[in-house]
């Protein structure tokens, strides 16, 4: 799998979504990645 990104954000709990958010909004492209197969906020 290759991906391209400026950030890689670790976890897709409530911080690293809104992290990816803001970065996002920031022109940043952004990969989330998590041991969990699906975002949460738990």
């Amino acid at each position: 799998m290759d991906m391209d990104a400026d950030v890689i954000v670790v976890g897709a709990g409530l911080s690293g979504l809104v992290a990816a958010t803001e970065l996002v909004e920031a022109g940043k492209k952004v990969v989330i990645v998590d041991q969990e197969g699906e975002q949460g906020l738990g």
